[in-house]
């Protein structure tokens, strides 16, 4: 079942990166090419785990090891609630 949501992933990265990359060489003057080209794989690359990674630590008191059974603010919430946690910060 995981094969759709790492599917959409990768096709997302197949139309969205091409795009950037074209972007960077063909909107920017030449000299700062390359600059462009590593703030956009910063971007593509470091920028998303280090959000993962401070959003599992901002809420890693809140995931018990039984990950169907966690707590914040005093309410009762199960995994799928931290997925749309996620999946809210991703939007924004």
């Amino acid at each position: 079942w995981m094969f759709l949501p790492y599917g959409l992933i990768g096709m997302g990265e197949i139309c969205v990166n091409p795009v950037l990359y074209y972007y960077a060489y063909s909107m920017t003057p030449p000299k700062t090419q390359s600059v462009i080209q590593a703030v956009n794989l910063v971007f593509q690359g470091a920028y998303p785990p280090a959000l993962t990674g401070a959003f599992i630590t901002a809420f890693s008191s809140a995931m018990p090891n039984n990950l169907n059974k966690g707590v914040i603010g005093g309410l009762d919430i199960g995994l799928d609630v931290f997925y749309y946690i996620g999946a809210a910060f991703v939007i924004i």
